[in-house]
């Protein structure tokens, strides 16, 4: 296996489903560092405290530079004109 993080151990990890996940970690100087993946949406757009609200059930709402939404609650995507 590949050492990506080059020694960084992650501090806490949620994983929601494929290409759904949030992590984050301190760097070298002790900055907390947050990290996101899910499908649809631009990388690192959603804050660790994000993904723990959906994890919890709870609706959030973002707003993304595309006329696409999605329901992160049940991933239905719809096209508002």
């Amino acid at each position: 296996m590949k050492d990506e993080m080059k020694g960084i151990v992650i501090g806490e990890a949620l994983f929601l489903g494929p290409k759904q996940y949030g992590y984050w970690y301190l760097d070298k100087n002790g900055n907390m560092i947050e990290k996101s993946v899910f499908s649809g949406v631009s990388r690192d757009s959603l804050t660790f405290g994000e993904i723990i609200k959906i994890h919890e059930g709870q609706t959030i709402t973002k707003s993304i530079q595309n006329r696409f939404y999605k329901s992160f609650n049940t991933l239905n995507i719809d096209i508002n004109h």
